[in-house]
């Protein structure tokens, strides 16, 4: 995933290709700034690091030869979903819920 500043989409939805073989892929306009988030399913293995050039050519394969131009990628990041679950919600007089009990992915909170 990362944030991207692209050309050829525009800024009124979140743009997502959910049925390519190596995973799915989404872009999502960030508000106030004049970029995207990109985030795209990688296949089990791949270890390549996200960059400008792996994002463009994640966006040309999986878009179907959109005009989409991704022409810079600011903050490209590696996210690894986890599975993270406590064994019990309660220990004497500590309750945990809400935000204590529970991990989220970085698209939580996108308005």
């Amino acid at each position: 995933m990362g944030d991207v500043r692209l050309r050829g989409l525009d800024r009124d939805a979140w743009h997502s290709w959910p049925n390519h073989p190596d995973g799915w892929l989404t872009l999502c306009p960030l508000p106030s700034i004049d970029e995207f988030q990109l985030q795209a399913q990688v296949p089990p293995g791949d270890e390549r690091e996200p960059s400008l050039d792996l994002f463009r050519r994640i966006v040309a394969e999986r878009t179907g030869g959109m005009d989409i131009e991704i022409t810079e990628a600011p903050w490209p990041s590696l996210y690894r979903a986890n599975v993270r679950i406590i064994s019990r919600y309660r220990v004497g007089r500590v309750f945990l819920a809400g935000d204590a009990a529970h991990v989220h992915s970085p698209a939580g909170g996108q308005a």
